[in-house]
């Protein structure tokens, strides 16, 4: 191995149909560009490399994932503030209101994140 540790982040947008109903696709595209983007950020502040990825093989495609230089418990306690700093994200643009398209779950949009460390 390298003696490097690395985590695997697999990312899911939380509502993605729901918010490209409410603001157009164009918008919500944009949104979760944003929302990748304080992920991205807040990992930076911490020291810690990412690169992110999409999956997807259309543009309504709301499943990414992000290869972190760096160990599982340093990568979860970034991903905590970064939730933090989202949910402030979805509530200033409102769209933590934003019913789900889905019967029965709750409204609002958002990132959910698991994480796998990654040995090399």
């Amino acid at each position: 191995g390298t003696g490097k540790a690395y985590t695997y982040i697999d990312i899911d947008v939380n509502n993605m149909k729901g918010l490209a109903q409410r603001i157009g696709d164009p918008a919500a595209q944009l949104a979760m560009k944003e929302m990748m983007g304080i992920v991205a950020d807040t990992m930076k502040e911490k020291g810690l490399s990412a690169k992110s990825y999409r999956h997807s093989t259309h543009d309504q495609g709301d499943e990414m994932s992000m290869l972190v230089e760096g160990d599982e418990k340093a990568v979860k306690a970034a991903l905590k503030e970064a939730e933090a700093r989202l949910a402030k994200y979805t509530k200033d643009k409102g769209y933590d209101t934003i019913p789900h398209s889905k019967e029965g779950r709750k409204p609002g949009v958002g990132l959910a994140f698991g994480t796998e460390p990654v040995t090399s």
